[in-house]
């Protein structure tokens, strides 16, 4: 199953929760997906963010690439392998900023009607988790595969 076409081959580590790919619009930049088992939320965090030449991992960069759809769709194409290797799991994602946090809502919101197809999302507003409504402002995002 892929649920955007246009995105960035990726490379899964061997527990397939680090999935790596190069972003090659203006320049080229190393970029990792992290999913880490959060005991707190009983679930796992999606971050991503560049892979700096030392090693370390750059969160809040902001490439300005050109390729943000292309980046922000690679990202999502691994839900998909990482729920198919732990399909009970939770996946829990907010931005590191207002910026990033409000295009994580607009990519959601964009594709919410072919995400909700396979994916149940959630919002958490107001001390509790309800159902993804697309334009609401939410302080976290979860999301879990559906039953079939």
């Amino acid at each position: 199953m892929q649920i955007l076409d246009d995105k960035y081959p990726i490379t899964a580590s061997t527990q397939n929760t680090e999935y790596f790919f190069t972003s090659t619009g203006r320049t080229l930049y190393e970029e990792v997906v992290q999913y880490t088992y959060m005991p707190c939320w009983s679930g796992y965090n999606l971050s991503f963010g560049v892979v700096e030449p030392n090693g370390n991992i750059n969160y809040s960069i902001e490439t300005r690439n050109g390729d943000m759809d292309k980046i922000l769709a690679t990202v999502a194409n691994t839900v998909v392998y990482f729920s198919s290797t732990y399909p009970n799991d939770d996946i829990i994602t907010f931005g590191v900023d207002y910026v990033r946090h409000r295009l994580y809502r607009q990519m959601i919101s964009k594709y919410f009607s072919d995400i909700s197809n396979f994916y149940n999302i959630y919002g958490y507003r107001n001390d509790s988790w309800e159902k993804f409504q697309p334009n609401i402002e939410y302080e976290l995002f979860k999301i879990t595969i559906k039953d079939n």
